[in-house]
C-alpha cells in the first residue's frame, strides 16, 4: 500500500506539474482558478501526506510547498503565463492543509489498526 501511495503521489505532482506550466488553453477548468489552486493543491498535500507519513508532516509539507512554490516561478520563465504571488499563496496553504490533514489520517488508521 506505501509504495502505491508514493507513487501516486509523484504522478499527481507530475500531472500538476504539467498543468500549471502547459500552455493555458490545454489546462483543465473546472470551477473559478483560486478555488482549483487550492484544491488541487489540497489533494496533492493530502497524497503526500498519507504517503509520507513516517517520515513526519515536514517531509510532506516541504515537498508540497516547495512545489507550489517552485512551479510559480517556473511559470515566471514563460512570457506567456503570469506567476504570482497570490497564486503561490493559494497553492501552499491548500498544499499545507492537505499535508497535514493526510499525515494525521495515517497516524490515526494506524494506531487503531494497532488497537
Amino acid at each position: 500500500m506505501t509504495v502505491v501511495t508514493k507513487l501516486a503521489a509523484w504522478v499527481f505532482l507530475a500531472a500538476v506539474a504539467f498543468a500549471t506550466l502547459c500552455p493555458v488553453e490545454l489546462r483543465p477548468h473546472v470551477s473559478s482558478p483560486d478555488l482549483e489552486r487550492f484544491a488541487t493543491f489540497a489533494a496533492l498535500g493530502l497524497i503526500f501526506g498519507f504517503a509520507y507519513a513516517k517520515k513526519g508532516a515536514w517531509f510532506a509539507l516541504g515537498i508540497v510547498v516547495g512545489s507550489a512554490v517552485g512551479l510559480e516561478l517556473l511559470q515566471l520563465i514563460d512570457p506567456s503565463r503570469d506567476g504570482r504571488l497570490a497564486d503561490a499563496l493559494f497553492k501552499a496553504t491548500g498544499g499545507a492543509l492537505g499535508s497535514i490533514t493526510g499525515h494525521f489520517v495515517r497516524l490515526m488508521l494506524e494506531r487503531r489498526r494497532l488497537a
